[in-house]
């Protein structure tokens, strides 16, 4: 009976990023919105489903982490699905993190080029090196 179900594997990976609670909720939003194609699961983190694979991203309540989670058809694919995934994050993170000191900054001034520049981030995916 098991030889007759497709056999998946999972990968496990945690990232620690620099981000407030309120930061970290805006990044997992965002991945939420580009990946809005594939109807992404918003209960307890967001979990994204794919046609052959998933990905579960988790922000922690103890630790200044985001967990995640993915499952796929070989060990390979599911490594590689979670280090996209790392990577995302990061970037999100990245830009949030310099978005959000810039707010601050310029608290009582025209923020309006940045906002701009924020959602045309969002929006095309721009890979930031890191």
């Amino acid at each position: 009976l098991r030889n007759t179900y497709t056999s998946y594997y999972m990968a496990k990976e945690k990232l620690t990023l620099a981000l407030s609670d309120a930061e970290l909720s805006l990044v997992l939003d965002q991945l939420a919105e580009k990946y809005a194609a594939q109807s992404p699961l918003c209960i307890d983190g967001v979990k994204i489903d794919f046609e052959d694979s998933w990905v579960h991203l988790r922000k922690s309540n103890t630790e200044p982490i985001v967990r995640i989670y993915t499952e796929a058809k070989s060990p390979e694919e599911a490594k590689a699905l979670a280090d996209k995934f790392g990577t995302e994050l990061r970037s999100l993170a990245w830009f949030t993190q310099r978005y959000s000191l810039f707010r601050a900054w310029n608290a009582y001034g025209s923020i309006g080029s940045y906002e701009a520049a924020y959602e045309r981030f969002v929006l095309l995916s721009v890979k930031i090196s890191l």
